[in-house]
C-alpha cells in the first residue's frame, strides 16, 4: 500500500525537508495548502510536529 498521509509527514521530516513535512503536516489537519508562499506553511513550529512524533496516551 502507499504511504498514508502520517508516513510521508514522518519521511519528509527524516529526510530533512521541513518545508514539504510542513505541507504534509498542514494536509493532514485539513488544510490545503495552494502555494509554496502560503503563509500558513511558515507558521508551522517544531512543536506543531509533536502529534505525529509522540505517542498518545502515558508511556
Amino acid at each position: 500500500p502507499p504511504p498514508t498521509l502520517s508516513d510521508q509527514v514522518h519521511i519528509a521530516y527524516a529526510d530533512d525537508d521541513i518545508h514539504l513535512a510542513k505541507v504534509l503536516l498542514l494536509r493532514l489537519q485539513g488544510i490545503e495548502v495552494t502555494s509554496d508562499n502560503d503563509p500558513r506553511i511558515a507558521a508551522v513550529k517544531d512543536e506543531d510536529f509533536d502529534a505525529c512524533f509522540i505517542p498518545f496516551g502515558r508511556l
